[in-house]
């Protein structure tokens, strides 16, 4: 196998899924921000394929820029799907819209290393800000999951919550791990963390089955 075809391989894989929600629930009151976060993901996985093959930096910024969207995306989601009455991801957005200026402005603020079959290397210059941003959001959002959890009332939306509480463990616990076992990992976590977000783009569309009322 050639370097990127794991990264090419989940983007058709889920680009399938994108279309399969699209074509079966775009009437969910979810829609927009369920499909948006997988277009992020399937999105991701086409441009670092694009990036293993010409190595441009335009295109490592353009897969950052995206991708840096995910948390507080996903914590809107959260929000929504709580009811939760307050919009307060709209700060976890301009925190992101910060990371992306950085990375747009500072010419060596992010740099394309190296990359191989399952996964790209990069250096961040501000790793320690940028993954207190991501992990932070992150970690936030399933505490919220886990509050609303116990306090919710409505059996549907209950589901939802745990569903969507089980999609976040099942890619950031094993990062977890490996980075526990290796932290030279942290400069493959992004790419890592988005190879491993293909279950949650998975639990995203079992999601979408699941009516709110």
């Amino acid at each position: 196998m050639s370097d990127g075809n794991l990264s090419l391989a989940l983007f058709i894989s889920e680009l399938f899924i994108l279309v399969f929600v699209i074509y079966k629930n775009n009437n969910h009151p979810q829609f927009v921000t369920i499909s948006s976060l997988i277009l992020i993901l399937m999105s991701y996985q086409l441009l670092e394929y694009v990036i293993c093959k010409t190595t441009s930096e335009n295109i490592v910024k353009v897969a950052f820029l995206l991708i840096t969207f995910l948390p507080p995306r996903s914590y809107q989601l959260a929000t929504q799907l709580a009811k939760w009455p307050h919009k307060d991801y709209i700060l976890g957005y301009i925190l992101g819209v910060g990371c992306s200026l950085y990375f747009l402005v500072v010419p060596d603020g992010l740099t394309f290393l190296n990359c191989n079959v399952c996964y790209a290397t990069y250096l961040i210059k501000i790793r320690w800000i940028y993954s207190a941003y991501y992990f932070g959001i992150i970690l936030y959002t399933m505490i919220f999951l886990a509050v609303q959890i116990a306090k919710q009332k409505n059996e549907n939306i209950r589901k939802q919550l745990i569903l969507l509480l089980l999609g976040f463990l099942l890619f950031i616990v094993p990062m977890i791990v490996l980075l526990l076992i290796n932290f030279d990992y942290h400069f493959y976590v992004t790419s890592l963390l988005c190879k491993l977000a293909f279950l949650f783009s998975i639990v995203l569309a079992i999601l979408s089955f699941i009516e709110t009322e």
